[in-house]
């Protein structure tokens, strides 16, 4: 399959595995080739910009994620996990808890990450506030609309959840200081952040 106007570079899958694999962008879009167990596929134009490719079988219990290449041999597949978090930039987690490190006023600290499923996929947290009320607050976002605004003060622990839509997701935790104080921990922990 050709796009016009759009750069392109082949590509073939030596699929020396029992299971039949489709082929899949970064993002888990499938880009509509199959390659038979045993067989090698046929040549396949896949667009520039796609430096790291994926094959899935179509139970989706396994994959392999590999550099874009004119030829691929696939031989052994890994658990495919069809809901996952990839963290980009994490906080310290002393005793499996997550905490926002010590900063100045008028500064802020975030967390994100990744979510990827190829099924509805629902998002689970804890977080724990401990700051000035009202000025130095922690904040959740989810495509960049905020989903936790300015929570602050003594929260104890509280658990949210949320629903995603199949797709890539971006997700930020972030604490910020005003100009002046410090109260109680000064921070936020998180735990226990699973996706189902």
């Amino acid at each position: 399959m050709l796009r016009s106007g759009i750069a392109h570079k082949t590509i073939n899958i030596n699929n020396n595995t029992s299971e039949t694999l489709g082929l899949f962008n970064e993002e888990e879009e499938y880009l509509g080739l199959i390659a038979e167990p045993g067989k090698i596929s046929p040549t396949y134009h896949v667009p520039d910009a796609y430096d790291t490719l994926l094959v899935i079988n179509f139970a989706r219990t396994k994959s392999m994620k590999f550099a874009s290449d004119p030829m691929v041999t696939v031989d052994v597949l890994e658990e495919y996990e069809y809901n996952r978090i990839e963290f980009i930039s994490t906080w310290p987690m002393p005793e499996g808890i997550y905490q926002s490190p010590e900063i100045a006023d008028k500064q802020t600290t975030s967390m994100e990450a990744t979510l990827i499923n190829s099924e509805p996929a629902i998002l689970t947290f804890e977080y724990n506030v401990s700051s000035e009320p009202t000025y130095d607050v922690f904040s959740f976002s989810a495509d960049s609309i905020v989903e936790i605004n300015y929570a602050s003060g003594e929260t104890g622990w509280v658990t949210f959840s949320m629903v995603f839509d199949i797709g890539t997701h971006f997700l930020s935790w972030t604490y910020e200081k005003d100009r002046s104080r410090a109260v109680g921990r000064d921070n936020v922990w998180l735990r226990q952040i699973q996706v189902e």
